[in-house]
């Protein structure tokens, strides 16, 4: 059995009325504090007044408490009245105790003690005396079960508004010491989770979560199950690299998560040597590099070379210009056994879907194991008459039943060297949630929030907007910064390039490039010279020199010529040993021919040294 109050067997049965400690304990009940197991309560069945109670486990606040079964005597009732004595256990120690109540014309119970939980309720009648055998019909269950699962590592707090501050609803408190675990958790139909809060704090949302309005107007904000984060028309995501990847959601990521993790291969196929299909990497930790769950699995067929690409042929990957760069990255791994070598190439189509040129392989890359290794080809130029491509990856020489998995695969137009992964802007009108993945409008920005080392490269802003192949994207920071490693010197009156201070420029696009260099020359009568070498017929250039050669004096040169790379001329005698100053500032509209700018410098005096320190710093705008 458990609390009972019991009908109305006549009208003087007075343990048939409600009594307020009924309440209370009820109430007591709801908060957590009640039986757990055990505690039941009985007359003794000897002529010594007493009542017997079996050992049990009560539980009160966060605490847990195993009781005893002892015999308790009661009191003898000698007053003309009948009376109420309640047995109780308490939370420390739990030993049940008798605590009697008050005999009157109409008793009432006594208070249950603090600290503890009620157990029965014997009804003392008048006369009775410490030789008196307590009838069965005397006792009243008062027990109050509370389900062990549900109140061991939690409570609710039952005043859901805070007297004092109008606050805080409800709190649920971890147990106290406690592993991690979520104190609260949503799962979908396959167990999956959905959102989750956690003991130490922090939540997971692994679906959809959004506002649309604040109490002071519209807001927006959303984050969804891929990653995106939007705020009005800000997006942030914590990938590496800059937006832009011209390739769709599912030909090259997949999913971070959905219940049905359909095995689409999208636009993939086999060339030759292997099968396609897709496989599930599992719930974190064990994801891409990329952070998403989905990749496409190649299993090799006979002992050949195992290939798969985008055969889309006037389907293919469009947006391409003529003369540009572009550049492309995937991840792999194996599933074990013996190394192999493989490679991401780039097939060139024009706009009908011929091949065009001559295809870009990336370097080799050793795959074995279950460790993710990078594909890349950090920049090739787009041939005449190219519009669009195929993107491929070849494992050379697999044996039959080999697998390699494949994901985070992306291609972007310029040069991105080293790029990580193909993050995505996906908004739509207002910037609201993406009705068609991929989607970014003009003005649209990105912002990266996993803390590049290079400075820059932070805040973009598309510039072009729509699918992935027609985007154009700009830093807003617009900062690419290099630094001179270690101090370079040259003693020769020849011109010698200034390594880590190169870059690669596009065809038909403008660049602003500065320089802030220090140097030293070996003697008071030895100047330094500057000048530069770039892709031929350049639309624009010019460039502007300002070296110091005193404390106060500053000599200027600019170049000859508009359409050609030159030297800016020489600086003069400096003064030395002295640390001396120089800045360059150059403007470039670059013509039909990529290619790679460099910073040129020597000495005025053969055999005389002068040194460009490390720290100069170069940026590219």
């Amino acid at each position: 059995m458990a609390f009972t109050i019991p009908n109305a067997l006549s009208p003087g049965d007075t343990q048939a009325q409600i009594d307020k400690v009924d309440i209370d304990i009820c109430v007591a009940g709801m908060l957590g504090n009640g039986i757990i197991s055990g505690c039941g309560v009985a007359s003794s069945g000897a002529a010594n007044g007493s009542s017997v109670v079996t050992a049990g486990q009560i539980r009160f606040t966060d605490t847990l408490t195993t009781t005893t079964g002892p015999t308790l005597q009661h009191a003898a009732n000698a007053t003309g009245f009948d009376r109420f004595d309640l047995i109780t256990a308490p939370s420390a120690g739990g030993v049940p105790v008798i605590t009697a109540g008050t005999a009157a014309a109409t008793p009432v119970f006594p208070n249950v003690p603090a600290s503890s939980v009620c157990l029965a309720a014997v009804k003392i009648p008048n006369g009775h005396t410490t030789g008196s055998t307590i009838p069965a019909s005397a006792y009243v269950d008062k027990r109050v079960f509370v389900p062990d699962a549900l109140f061991r590592n939690s409570r609710a707090q039952h005043n859901l508004v805070q007297d004092t501050d109008s606050l805080i609803t409800l709190i649920v408190k971890g147990k106290s010491g406690a592993p991690s675990w979520p104190l609260f958790q949503v799962d979908d139909f396959n167990d999956a989770p959905i959102f989750a809060i956690g003991n130490a704090g922090g939540a997971t949302c692994n679906d959809n979560i959004a506002t649309a309005y604040t109490i002071v107007g519209p807001f927006f904000f959303a984050v969804d199950i891929y990653g995106f984060m939007w705020r009005g028309k800000q997006a942030s995501f914590a990938y590496a690299g800059p937006p832009g990847n011209a390739m769709a959601w599912g030909d090259s990521n997949h999913e971070v998560y959905q219940s049905t993790r359909l095995a689409s291969t999208w636009n993939w196929g086999v060339v030759a040597g292997c099968t396609l299909t897709t496989t599930d990497l599992g719930a974190p930790p064990t994801l891409s590099p990329t952070g998403f769950r989905t990749a496409l699995r190649m299993t090799i067929v006979g002992s050949a070379t195992g290939w798969i690409g985008q055969l889309g042929g006037a389907s293919a990957l469009s947006g391409f210009v003529a003369g540009r760069m572009v550049s492309c990255v995937a991840w792999m791994r194996k599933s074990s056994g013996t190394a192999r070598t493989a490679n991401i190439r780039i097939t060139w189509l024009t706009a009908a879907g011929a091949a065009v040129g001559s295809d870009v392989n990336g370097t080799g890359v050793s795959i074995t194991g279950t460790t993710w290794q990078k594909l890349t080809i950090d920049g090739a130029i787009v041939p005449a008459t190219a519009t669009r491509c195929d993107i491929q990856i070849l494992v050379a020489t697999g044996v039959n039943g080999e697998i390699f998995d494949i994901c985070g695969v992306g291609i972007m137009k310029d040069q991105k060297v080293g790029v990580y992964a193909p993050p995505f802007v996906a908004q739509a009108t207002g910037g609201g949630p993406a009705t068609t993945e991929n989607i970014a409008l003009a003005g649209d920005r990105w912002t990266r929030t996993d803390t590049p080392s290079v400075p820059g490269t932070r805040e973009y802003v598309c510039l072009v907007g729509g699918l992935p192949s027609a985007q154009e994207w700009g830093a807003l920071d617009a900062t690419s910064i290099e630094r001179i490693a270690s101090d370079q010197t040259n003693s020769t009156i020849t011109l010698a390039t200034l390594t880590d201070f190169d870059f690669v420029v596009a065809a038909n696009t403008p660049y602003k490039f500065d320089y802030e260099i220090w140097f030293t020359s070996a003697a008071a009568t030895t100047g330094i010279r500057f000048g530069f070498l770039g892709p031929a017929s350049p639309t624009y250039f010019a460039a502007v020199n300002e070296t110091q050669i005193s404390a106060t004096t500053w000599v200027t040169f600019t170049i000859n010529s508009f359409t050609a790379f030159t030297s800016p001329g020489s600086s003069g005698a400096v003064v030395t040993p002295a640390l001396n100053f120089a800045r360059i500032s150059a403007t470039l509209v670059n013509g039909a021919n990529a290619g790679t700018v460099q910073l040129q410098f020597a000495s005025e005096i053969a055999a005389s040294a002068v040194v460009v320190k490390a720290g100069s710093i170069m940026q590219v705008t």
